[in-house]
């Protein structure tokens, strides 16, 4: 009896001692500007946009190549995430400061929680879309969620801002998805949720990559051409990837879903994984269908790393036609710089995405490599040859009698 009232003392100590010591929202915001804001406010001087990147001499010497296949995107990874990695928040203040200091990829880690109501102040209600920082065994450790449309907001309020050098440049958004309702027991609740993450992402609509000309980009109609657009036409548009299966909007019972609800409207490409053999960490992603054309895909970075000497070429040829996310180690770890260079150096992969909230030291060095732009163009060896076929040269009159104007001959009987 008297172990079981020590241990009961012993508890309730401990919990009051967590609560004295749990930072407030406001102290953490505090923490993390005075961690990181003034590295942070200094990498975002001197930033430039895509204009001044295209006019380097190396760049230019590649011009008939500039088409989205051979663009790498600065990426921000768990978007909207201020951090710190544990007990840390969401707020579009982290979106603002990403934009500041020139990213133009921002990666959402989409997520569905279904557990006990929590705090309704910081959280959405269970089964509503949202986005939540997740230790690398799916615990949660923000504080609050992320609030999906007030991010999408904030993105698309000054992503294309004139106050920005880059305010022109086009904007990659990927919808990762990390956990979703069950598609094939729970239906009903799949398409609900994902008709409430289209309508929260609706800020984004106005800039979004609707059509080119004559041809359709929006509902993944035409993923492969749109890798291998001018990348200059794609300036102030908006692309987004996801990682989710939205056939369930093809279906007859589906087909009228109005155009803010229908997610599949709003995506350029799915994201696959690159590998067959293994999946992304993730409980979403799928194994590219046979038939299918896959443009984009998803794989960890020793899928790359690993390679054997034998089969570098044929690595390096997937990224030359699928354009290829290497998401960070950890949830609250980057890749190290060295593999960084050697994945978009000698692999060609475009897009690697990359937490802020780490240490300021390892954020500089990662820019150090970037420079002041927000785009890296692959190198000359690794890049998508656009092919542009030759106009028929005219015939020559003197391959013709008369330059072609005959009469033919009259025939007599």
């Amino acid at each position: 009896m008297l172990l079981l009232f020590v241990s009961v003392i012993g508890l309730i100590v401990g919990v009051v001692f967590y609560l004295k010591n749990q930072k407030s929202e406001s102290q953490i915001r505090s923490d993390q500007n005075t961690d990181f804001g003034a590295a942070y406010d200094m990498l975002a001087q001197g930033r430039k946009g895509l204009g001044d990147y295209l006019a380097l001499q190396d760049v230019r010497q590649s011009q008939s190549n500039w088409v989205l296949f051979n663009f790498a995107p600065l990426t921000v990874s768990d978007a909207g995430y201020l951090g710190p990695g544990t007990d840390g928040l969401y707020d579009t203040q982290a979106i603002r400061r990403a934009l500041d200091m020139g990213f133009r990829g921002f990666s959402f880690n989409i997520d569905y929680y279904s557990g006990a109501p929590k705090d309704q102040n910081l959280f959405v209600g269970p089964g509503e879309p949202c986005l939540l920082h997740r230790d690398d065994q799916g615990v949660i450790r923000s504080r609050n969620c992320g609030r999906i449309d007030e991010m999408m907001t904030a993105l698309a309020q000054q992503a294309f801002s004139r106050s920005l050098p880059n305010g022109s440049d086009p904007l990659i958004v990927m919808l990762n998805f990390k956990n979703v309702p069950d598609r094939v027991k729970n239906q009903g609740e799949y398409i609900t949720f994902l008709k409430r993450v289209s309508e929260k992402i609706q800020p984004l609509a106005p800039t979004f990559l609707d059509r080119l000309g004559e041809t359709a980009f929006a509902g993944m109609s035409n993923p492969s051409l749109l890798f291998t657009q001018n990348f200059q036409a794609l300036q102030n548009k908006t692309i987004i990837f996801t990682n989710i299966n939205t056939d369930v909007f093809t279906q007859e019972s589906t087909r009228n879903t109005p155009m803010a609800q229908n997610l599949r409207h709003w995506i350029h490409a799915q994201i696959f994984s690159l590998s067959s053999d293994t999946l992304p960490n993730d409980q979403v992603t799928e194994i590219q269908p046979k038939g299918t054309l896959m443009s984009t895909g998803m794989q960890d970075a020793m899928y790359f790393l690993n390679t054997p000497p034998d089969k570098i070429q044929d690595a390096q040829l997937k990224t030359n036609n699928v354009y290829t996310v290497v998401n960070p180690p950890e949830a609250n770890k980057n890749l190290p710089l060295s593999d960084i260079e050697t994945l978009m150096n000698k692999y060609g992969v475009q897009i690697i995405p990359f937490n802020l909230f780490v240490t300021p030291q390892e954020t500089e060095a990662y820019f150090k490599y970037w420079g002041p732009y927000s785009w890296r163009l692959k190198p000359k060896n690794l890049q998508y040859v656009v092919v542009r076929a030759e106009p028929p040269k005219p015939i020559s009159p003197r391959a013709n009698a008369n330059g072609g104007n005959v009469s033919p001959p009259a025939l007599h009987f």
